[in-house]
This record gives structure tokens, C-alpha cells and sequence, in this order.
């Protein structure tokens, strides 16, 4: 009998079972619902309660507490700027588990595990913020901005290179100018 054993083994060492748990709340608190087994629901369910109850309480401690499980600042900022506030009023229930289906592979008990109140969360996400580029200016400026540019060009003359220099450009290019051109020979 398993007595006074709060929490279920998950079929894992400690180490991963922990994991598996972090892992799942992150998700909810990234996309608000996810689906995966009851059982696995109902563990991450224990520590989702958790971290809503010490975001609740927005202090410093609190702050490291609930950091030291998740090592990602913009889920921590997630659950103290976003899901604290919306559970202020509400003494505990933070979670539901809704049963579903049972997957066909192998008969378990699949479940949703969603947050009671609904609100928009916007997630940053690491990768595209690299990509996208910092400020761009107007159209109507860049317009603007191209008669001078021509006026400064018709100044100006242009160097353009001359065939020979573009073979010798990259790596190829190096190539030739250490062992020379045989095409032309």
C-alpha cells in the first residue's frame, strides 16, 4: 500500500519524473491547455497550484521560488505579471482536469489540463525576436530620402567592377589569385 506517498512514480527516476512535471506546467503556462495522460495531469496539476500560490504572493522570495523550478524569466514574468492577478480573488482551484479519450496505442486515460480563468498571454518567443529587425523607417521617409541619393550619385561616379575583380571575389577567387587563372590560359 502505498501510504503517505503523496505523489505517483510516473514510471520514471526522480530526476526525470521532475523534469517531466516542470516540463508539462511550463507548457500550460505557455499555451493555457494541454493534453497529455490523467495521471500525468494530476502530478503537474500539484505543482501548477504551487507556483500560482507563490506567484500570488509577488515577493522576492517568491520570485527565486518559483525561478528555481522553471530557469526561463519570461515564464516566471508570465506567471507574477499575468496569472497571479487574474487568480488574486480565488482561494485555490487554479487547474481543471477533464478527461477525454483513451489512446489507442497503448489504453491510457488521456485528460485536458486547462486553467479555470481565461486570459490572453502573449509569449515571446526567443527565436524570432533574433530575426526580425530592430526599427524600419516609413515608406514615405525611404522616398523622400532616394532624389538625394541620386543627386549624390550623378556627383559621384560609381566604381564598378570590372569583370577580372568579380572572378576574383570568395573563396574561389583566393584560390586563383594564389595559383592563377587557368581558364584563361
Amino acid at each position: 500500500m502505498r501510504h503517505r506517498r503523496r505523489s505517483k512514480k510516473l514510471g520514471r527516476q526522480p530526476a526525470h519524473r521532475k523534469a517531466t512535471v516542470i516540463s508539462l506546467v511550463e507548457s500550460l503556462i505557455k499555451y493555457k491547455r494541454i493534453e497529455t495522460t490523467l495521471t500525468k495531469a494530476k502530478e503537474a496539476r500539484r505543482l501548477a497550484e504551487k507556483v500560482i500560490t507563490l506567484g500570488k504572493k509577488d515577493t522576492l522570495h517568491a520570485r527565486r521560488h518559483v525561478y528555481s523550478f522553471f530557469k526561463d524569466r519570461d515564464i516566471v514574468g508570465i506567471v507574477f505579471k499575468d496569472l497571479a492577478p487574474l487568480f488574486s480573488k480565488r482561494p485555490g482551484g487554479y487547474t481543471r482536469v477533464m478527461r477525454t479519450r483513451i489512446r489507442p496505442g497503448d489504453g491510457a486515460q488521456m485528460a485536458i489540463l486547462e486553467w479555470t480563468e481565461k486570459k490572453e498571454v502573449v509569449v515571446p518567443d526567443k527565436k524570432k525576436a533574433k530575426k526580425e529587425p530592430v526599427k524600419q523607417e516609413p515608406k514615405q521617409q525611404v522616398k523622400e530620402a532616394k532624389p538625394e541619393v541620386k543627386t549624390e550619385e550623378k556627383k559621384h561616379e560609381i566604381h564598378k567592377p570590372k569583370v577580372e575583380e568579380q572572378k576574383q571575389k570568395g573563396f574561389l577567387g583566393g584560390i586563383r589569385k594564389i595559383f592563377g587563372n587557368k581558364r584563361d590560359k
